[in-house]
């Protein structure tokens, strides 16, 4: 049941990141890396 919640709620965020061409996907990544400070650690 988990599983499916996860899904369902991350379905159309991971869709809408891979829509576009190349560079406004790097945008994207960049704005969820920035926003999820993902790259605190380097």
């Amino acid at each position: 049941m988990t599983e499916t919640l996860l899904h369902k709620i991350l379905h159309n965020p991971t869709m809408g990141l891979k829509e576009g061409d190349a560079s406004e996907r790097l945008t994207r990544a960049a704005v969820v890396r920035a926003l999820f400070k993902l790259d605190d650690g380097e």
